[in-house]
């Protein structure tokens, strides 16, 4: 019964008047589900003055033929369940227009009901969301294939929000360690984290950690190698890169991540490290040779000394009478230049061996100020000032005070051979100390044209010199080591600085 309180035609005309005036396409249905009353809205989209009929002539919904035949029994069923049940009705459907074009609708609608609560009449409105529809269809599509090349790329892809969380793995990535993003989230509130902790070495979990979070706070970019467990247990070396995407204001929106296995770099660096230390050892193998000569060249001196000290002894033994005190300074000098022989020998002996003469505690300005007396009459010959800048009240250190004096006079003559090819008037050398933190600094400073390799300077056999050996600045780099120091250069904006940092005497072991 459709109603009983007025005539039926009236009732349709002012429920017609409702759906005329319902935003979209309206249309309504009498509490069996037969349809009443179209919207003109509708009529002019559906290409006809509306349903003639409530029913089909086999007792289907009039819908029937303006819906896909696959999709009709499913929405038949729901609205048959929605009229039984008397609940709101909503579903998204493809419907053909009075063009005979299928478009997508979303129709919905609500049971109105009277003062006692009975149905009276269903109220309905359908909105054509094609654009939208084909639109979402399209961004599906372009997902897709965008996975599908993400996933073809031969690299390990994520991505993460803002604040670093895993929010999508490519498959290679999935498969490589054994995990999904979803896995990781149902673990607790911190996937990042335990990421870390599932995947990471160990050894290398600190190290990420303080760095991802670095790029975090800063939104740089994040690079790293570290060593990664695949999902068959195995650890591999990966190599791994970060980069944000940020809004117009600078705040990042998304993290992009790729990684790659370096297991075959890796090693072969280390094959190739260990091959370069066996022709370093060769190499200072096929050197000693040459540093013999030049042992013997430190070593000739003193006993040439000693060879014409003991022949000039010699000759005054043999005057008539002999010369006794003359005889005796020269035996005493003969002594003195064999003392200075052993020592050359000995120090080159512990050195090679990577020890120390005696220790003592030392002031390292005094002992700056002794080369600086020694050698400055050499340099003010070469036209080039030497001066000194040192601090007051440093820390002695515990020292073999000749090895130190050593390092020192092989730094600064190495300063003046730089200066040979500046204008006179420009050759300075400037040797300063001070304290930071637990060590002394000396540094010898000149201002020459620099150097052109900080680090590779300090290896065996490598010179800047015509007849240098290349080994004096590898020789006081190891004098620094055995010391507990370090020795290292610096270009400046003209010339170069050479520092040799020691330990203070309270910080040191006195052994």
């Amino acid at each position: 019964m459709h109603t009983t309180s007025e005539n039926r035609e009236a009732f349709m005309a002012r429920v017609q008047k409702i759906v005329d005036s319902t935003p979209g396409m309206g249309w309504s249905a009498w509490p069996d589900g037969d349809f009443m009353c179209f919207s003109i809205a509708m009529q002019n989209y559906m290409g006809q003055e509306g349903y003639t009929s409530r029913r089909e002539d086999d007792g289907e919904f009039s819908f029937k033929t303006y819906v896909l035949e696959e999709d009709y029994n499913v929405l038949a069923e729901a609205w048959r369940n929605a009229v039984a049940n008397e609940a709101d009705y909503e579903v998204t459907h493809l419907n053909k227009n009075g063009t005979g074009q299928y478009r997508w609708l979303r129709s919905f609608a609500r049971p109105q009901r009277n003062d006692e609560g009975v149905l009276v009449y269903w109220l309905g409105t359908s909105v054509d969301i094609h654009d939208s529809m084909v639109a979402l269809e399209t961004a599906r599509n372009k997902e897709s294939r965008l996975r599908e090349l993400i996933d073809a790329i031969p690299g390990l892809v994520w991505t993460s929000n803002n604040l670093g969380q895993p929010t999508y793995f490519n498959k290679r990535l999935e498969e490589w360690i054994g995990l999904k993003v979803d896995e990781l989230r149902a673990r607790s509130g911190n996937s990042l984290a335990d990421l870390i902790a599932v995947t990471l070495h160990p050894e290398d979990r600190d190290m990420i950690r303080e760095t991802i979070m670095e790029s975090l706070q800063t939104g740089s970019p994040w690079t790293s190698r570290f060593r990664q467990r695949r999902a068959d247990g195995a650890w591999l070396w990966v190599e791994a890169r970060m980069e944000a995407l940020k809004d117009e204001t600078g705040n990042v929106i998304h993290w992009y991540g790729i990684q790659g296995e370096i297991e075959s770099e890796v090693r072969a660096q280390e094959a190739l490290k260990e091959v370069d230390q066996k022709l370093a050892k060769a190499a200072q193998l096929a050197g000693l040779a040459e540093l013999s000569g030049s042992i013997a060249h430190e070593v000739s001196q003193p006993l040439a000394s000693a060879m014409a000290n003991g022949g000039a002894g010699a000759i005054w033994l043999t005057k008539e009478p002999p010369d006794i005190e003359r005889a005796k300074l020269s035996v005493d000098a003969l002594l003195q230049d064999l003392s200075a022989a052993s020592d050359v020998v000995q120090r080159v002996r512990m050195l090679f061996q990577q020890r120390v003469g005696a220790r003592e505690k030392e002031d390292i300005n005094n002992l700056v100020m002794s080369v600086h007396s020694y050698l400055s009459m050499e340099l003010s010959l070469k036209n080039i000032r030497i001066s000194t800048a040192l601090a007051n009240d440093l820390p002695p250190v515990y020292v073999d005070g000749i090895q130190i004096q050593q390092v020192l006079s092989n730094l600064i003559r190495n300063a003046a051979d730089a200066l040979a090819e500046v204008d006179s008037d420009e050759r300075s050398i400037i040797i300063s100390t001070e304290q930071i933190d637990s060590e002394v600094i000396i540094e010898v400073r000149d201002t020459g044209p620099g150097v052109a390799d900080t680090e590779n300077i300090f290896n065996s056999f490598v010179t800047t010199k015509s007849d240098g050996m290349g080994m004096g600045l590898s020789i006081c780099r190891t004098v620094a080591q055995v010391h507990n120091g370090r020795l290292w250069a610096r270009n400046n904006c003209a010339g170069a600085s050479f520092f040799l940092a020691l330990p203070r005497f309270d910080a040191t072991v006195c052994n």
